[in-house]
């Protein structure tokens, strides 16, 4: 059984402080550069973005169904998959990131710090329950999303 990586190698991963060398860490550093891309005003390809988004998320979350972390018995069921937990941590790390770069106001740039930091933290207290055999997430990593015909479209976050 592979354990998740640490929320403060994730959060590393989110910054290019570290280099990484997890599959999940992987996916974690590319939903980061793909956010930051979201974020230059002057791209015109937001859905290609937010297609290649939603294929690192699914990778996140195959790799998890195939390492064996997870206890398909497990008696809590979690909200969101792991892959959608790690896209929102690279999502706040690149806007707070952001709001540092760019003069935001100090409060507002608390904020986005203070909420990347308490999903950083949901998301350790998620692995180690996942882990522990005692939370499970939703099995999403259906490797044809479009096999029947419909489109999901995801709200923009």
């Amino acid at each position: 059984m592979t354990a998740l990586p640490s929320k403060v190698l994730l959060v590393q991963a989110c910054t290019g402080i570290a280099t990484p060398d997890h599959p999940v860490l992987l996916a974690c550093q590319e939903l980061a550069c793909l956010h930051k891309a979201r974020l230059d005003y002057s791209i015109t390809d937001i859905p290609e973005i937010d297609s290649a988004r939603r294929k690192a998320v699914r990778e996140v979350d195959r790799w998890l169904s195939a390492s064996g972390t997870q206890a398909p018995t497990a008696p809590f069921l979690h909200t969101e998959t792991v892959g959608m937990v790690i896209d929102r941590i690279a999502e706040y790390s690149i806007a707070a990131q952001a709001g540092s770069a760019q003069g935001v106001l100090e409060l507002h740039r608390h904020y986005l710090w203070q909420r990347m930091s308490e999903l950083a933290v949901a998301y350790e207290d998620l692995a180690s329950e996942i882990y522990a055999g005692r939370r499970r997430v939703p099995d999403l990593a259906d490797p044809r999303p479009q096999t029947c015909g419909l489109t999901i479209r995801q709200a923009n976050t």
